[in-house]
């Protein structure tokens, strides 16, 4: 699955790589909602906002490291 926008952009595969699947769904107010569903069976629900050209997770910003403290530990 491919997901992008204006400057933003999200890739999945599913082949049970790491703690997790994600989807983008709509909530019942219409808002996309991003849902990590984790193979505990634990589900973690961020509602997507869009302001000044910057995307938010339940209204706090983000940023994707590949280095570093902060770096996924794909191992």
């Amino acid at each position: 699955m491919t997901v992008s926008g204006a400057g933003v952009s999200g890739y999945n595969t599913s082949d049970k790589a790491g703690a997790g699947t994600w989807t983008i769904d709509i909530d019942k107010e219409r808002a996309p909602v991003l849902k990590l569903n984790f193979y505990n069976e634990e589900v973690y629900a961020y509602q997507l906002t869009y302001h000044d050209q910057k995307t938010y997770l339940n209204g706090d910003r983000y940023f994707r490291t590949t280095q570093g403290r902060y770096a996924p530990n794909c191992n």
